[in-house]
């Protein structure tokens, strides 16, 4: 990234893949800090949502991060609008041992 910001000033930045690390982890976190990075997936993750389930947890892996200068809207740039999750209800799975949407601690025998 320093080799960009030296050559053009006020650079937009998208870092964006499965990080295998959720938007909390260490790793992501110190991207985002020494990066100067926003991660607009940190508010979508919740007991409720996320992209990967494990042992009836949420998880999200994949994560979007912008350069704060994207936040701003002034016209004629780019910017910044909205992050969501693909987690239509067609992926949901209703039979068998992964029914259902996951519940956070709850495990079944």
């Amino acid at each position: 990234m320093a080799k960009i910001e030296n050559r053009f000033k006020d650079p937009n930045y998208i870092v964006m893949g499965d990080f295998n690390d959720g938007p909390f982890a260490k790793s992501v976190k110190t991207l985002v800090r020494s990066e100067h990075l926003h991660n607009p997936m940190e508010k979508l993750l919740t007991i409720e949502r996320g992209s990967a389930n494990y042992k009836r947890a949420w998880m999200l892996f994949d994560q979007i991060m912008i350069s704060h200068n994207l936040l701003n809207s002034e016209k004629g740039t780019h910017s910044f609008a909205h992050a969501n999750i693909f987690d239509e209800r067609f992926l949901t799975e209703f039979k068998g041992r992964y029914e259902g949407p996951p519940l956070p601690n709850l495990r079944r025998a």
